[in-house]
């Protein structure tokens, strides 16, 4: 993804030329992902298209034959990773989990109380993650990614489950938390309002079907600053993003 930035800035994650591909199918091709350190980017396009295995690839970072890639580097730093499943340890309490994720800092009792409270959790913290609902798991596990203190989150259709008016208290806190950790994220969804929210780039993947995925256009934000108001999103911006997604 070909942007206009200082030459000099710190990437987070630098791909070029990356190939995707499981059981001699080509996903995607000649993929590229510029994202320098504490920028926001979001990739959507057609369900099927590779996304959710390119975001486990950057999460693994590293690349299994065959696919390839000139260049594939990540700035050292911990990745707090938000799975569609899985994630947690379904043996112990949501408490346990984030405590599990926070490694034990001299005040994580503390931290992990207050990202129970950002997402709403205080009455589920001693249940048993086996236990939890689908809109309990995909806060859960966007807690345990926040706990991690991370440098890079990865996301991949984050509460989804999650009600509407609840999501966007959910998003302004996890917004706020990234910006304060000068954080980066590359999100995967099909929600256009989260991306907007969330993001400041989006990639559209597409093509023509049966055929590998690409990069349609890069889609910058005007808006830079962080956390957005929702009902202040461009909604013009917005009808504009859906009908490029509608190429793909």
């Amino acid at each position: 993804m070909e942007t206009e930035r200082d030459p000099s800035a710190v990437l987070a994650v630098a791909i070029e030329g990356l190939s995707l591909r499981i059981n001699n199918r080509i996903l995607i091709e000649n993929f590229q992902l510029h994202l320098p350190a504490g920028r926001r980017i979001g990739i959507t396009g057609p369900s099927g298209c590779g996304k959710t295995t390119l975001l486990r690839t950057i999460v693994a970072q590293q690349i299994t034959p065959p696919s390839k890639a000139t260049r594939f580097e990540f700035r050292p730093g911990r990745v707090g990773y938000v799975p569609q499943e899985g994630g947690l340890l379904p043996w112990y309490s949501l408490q346990r989990n984030l405590s599990v994720f926070a490694q034990q800092n001299d005040n994580h009792k503390e931290w992990c109380n207050d990202i129970l409270r950002w997402m709403e959790l205080d009455g589920v913290a001693e249940t048993n993650t086996q236990k939890l609902s689908g809109g309990e798991l995909q806060r859960a596990r966007l807690a345990c990614a926040i706990a991690s203190r991370p440098s890079l989150f990865c996301a991949d259709e984050p509460l989804t489950e999650v009600g509407l008016q609840q999501r966007w208290r959910l998003l302004k806190a996890w917004s706020g938390e990234i910006n304060e950790r000068a954080a980066s994220l590359i999100l995967i969804s099909h929600d256009v309002e989260t991306l907007f929210y969330l993001c400041d780039e989006l990639i559209v993947l597409g093509g023509e079907r049966g055929k590998p995925a690409t990069e349609i256009t890069p889609f910058t934000l005007p808006d830079q600053n962080h956390p957005r108001v929702p009902g202040q999103l461009d909604s013009k911006l917005i009808e504009s993003f859906r009908q490029l997604m509608s190429r793909g």
